[in-house]
């Protein structure tokens, strides 16, 4: 009732924060920064809330040139080392105390900046240690479950088991997919037991779903680039040699927010980053898509009404999964 009350009169102040998010609620491009969470931003900023946001590495920057209005706060980041010789869960496993580590820290975070900002709420994107007993906390995540390697599969239910005993702490859990059999995320969100306090909410996107509108091609490749490195670099090479090799035009998004550059050559198109306008026209002119299997990919052509070509990070599994999940 209090905090209806605050509502009426001033606004929630909401701390919003990503892997990298924090809102006066809190939340998180992929695994770098999940743009998914725009939308849900722009509206708590049109309901008059006032938004704070919380990140950090990569993902940082990118907040801060995309709502250069809000402020952000730096907070405690999962320093995971990817390997091009191990796959990712590999390399979550060896680091799996680092992890838990980072998660009480931002539990310990929180609770510290909690005394200076008196925030109403938290929302978090899939960071684990960002609830408070003191102040309502939710958290957006479709990974419900591990997807684990060949071999380790008996692993899944107890480390499903893990990530209950964390999204319970909280004191809602939103999954953005559809529930039931027409669903984006497959196993991930639908095979084991949900939280008790989960509600699906339908895919998320930066992009607002619109009417179909005559197809007008202007390339007929076009690679969207995402991920860690090299790997992300390894893709970007494939992808100009092959276009090179075409007499068509083609166009590479490099995914590269922290510069604004862009390349024109012999019919080949290649920018750092586009904002979100000209990223929605370029890539419904293409007629081929070639990107990564990630979630927040996923959800962004489920938006656009675009077919892909997805290509798996390598070891990493979840996408492995969710690329497979798509092929049909």
């Amino acid at each position: 009732m209090i905090l209806k009350e605050r509502k009426r009169r001033e606004g929630f102040r909401w701390l919003w924060s990503d892997e990298s998010i924090l809102k006066n609620r809190l939340h998180g491009l992929g695994t770098r920064s999940r743009k998914s969470s725009v939308p849900l931003i722009r509206n708590l900023q049109k309901e008059g809330h006032e938004v704070i946001l919380a990140s950090a590495g990569p993902a940082f920057a990118f907040w801060k040139n995309y709502f250069p209005e809000l402020a952000i706060l730096e907070k405690p980041a999962y320093k995971i080392r990817y390997s091009i010789n191990f796959s990712v869960n590999a390399m979550l496993f060896f680091q799996s105390r680092s992890f838990l580590k980072t998660i009480r820290n931002e539990n310990k975070w929180l609770e510290k900046i909690q005394v200076k900002y008196k925030f109403d709420e938290v929302y978090s994107d899939n960071c684990y240690g960002l609830y408070n007993q003191n102040l309502h906390s939710t958290i957006i995540t479709h990974q419900l479950m591990v997807k684990c390697p060949k071999g380790l599969q008996f692993l899944e239910k107890p480390l499903h088991k893990k990530i209950l005993s964390y999204t319970n702490k909280f004191d809602k859990c939103l999954v953005p997919d559809f529930e039931g059999e027409s669903n984006l995320s497959g196993d991930l969100s639908h095979k084991y037991q949900l939280p008790t306090n989960a509600t699906f909410i339908g895919p998320l996107s930066r992009f607002e779903k619109r009417e179909p509108v005559e197809f007008v091609k202007q390339y007929e490749f076009c690679a969207i680039l995402s991920g860690p490195e090299p790997l992300r670099t390894e893709l970007e090479e494939q992808c100009i040699d092959l276009f090179k090799k075409t007499e068509k035009k083609c166009l590479v998004i490099r995914g590269l927010p922290e510069k604004d550059e862009c390349i024109h050559v012999d019919g080949l198109d290649i920018y750092n980053h586009l904002g979100d306008e000209e990223f929605r026209e370029k890539v419904t002119q293409s007629d081929k898509i070639i990107c990564r299997s990630g979630y927040s990919t996923i959800m962004d052509l489920h938006a656009l009404n675009k077919r892909a070509i997805l290509i798996p990070t390598p070891g990493q599994t979840e996408q492995e999964y969710l690329a497979k999940h798509h092929s049909g």
